[in-house]
């Protein structure tokens, strides 16, 4: 079965290590962008089967990454899990814009990985 592309967008430094070591482990390949636009423009030259966003980002946020992902009827399939350290109201704007899943920071990585998972509907190879 071939390995799910999962692009990761957070301007936290720290995220942009972990999450994708996190997933790289579990065989999937992992592109990282620093904000919604980069991120964007990562969906529209890569083959993306996941996109996992922050929400709060400087320039373009997650939000606007979703909204632009959602518009376009290429991306809308493309699933989504939106990721904030700023409470329940940003959880309910990312799902409001078109997120499929979200979570609060700290991530439950077992979780993360069991959503990804399921999104992806392609099973990691490890």
């Amino acid at each position: 079965m071939s390995q799910a592309r999962v692009l990761v967008v957070d301007d936290n430094k720290w995220i942009q290590q972990t999450l994708p070591a996190l997933l790289e482990e579990e065989g999937y390949q992992v592109e990282v962008a620093w904000n919604g636009e980069e991120g964007f423009r990562r969906v529209c030259t890569d083959q993306i089967d996941l996109v996992i966003t922050d929400v709060s980002m400087p320039e373009v946020d997650g939000l606007e990454l979703i909204r632009l992902m959602r518009r376009d009827p290429f991306f809308q399939r493309v699933p989504i899990i939106a990721i904030t350290a700023f409470g329940s109201r940003k959880l309910d704007e990312a799902k409001d814009a078109g997120a499929n899943v979200c979570f609060s920071k700290p991530l439950d990585h077992p979780t993360l990985l069991d959503n990804v998972a399921r999104l992806t509907k392609k099973a990691p190879e490890g």
